[in-house]
């Protein structure tokens, strides 16, 4: 899965915490019919790596 971060003026932005905990307020994703969800996804920085897990227990559809 690759990820694109891209500036936006609607104030929905990515945050990094030094925990290791990436929040993605506004991920759009293309469902069925041509329409777009939101969700808000949080994923967690697995030790000593550039590598993040999905909290699944999170994700919300906005």
């Amino acid at each position: 899965m690759q990820a694109t971060l891209a500036a936006t003026t609607d104030g929905c932005v990515a945050n990094y915490s030094a925990n290791g905990e990436l929040h993605l307020p506004c991920v759009n994703v293309p469902g069925a019919f041509g329409k777009i969800d939101t969700y808000e996804v949080w994923l967690q920085q697995q030790s000593g790596s550039f590598t993040f897990d999905l909290d699944l227990i999170r994700i919300q559809l906005k």
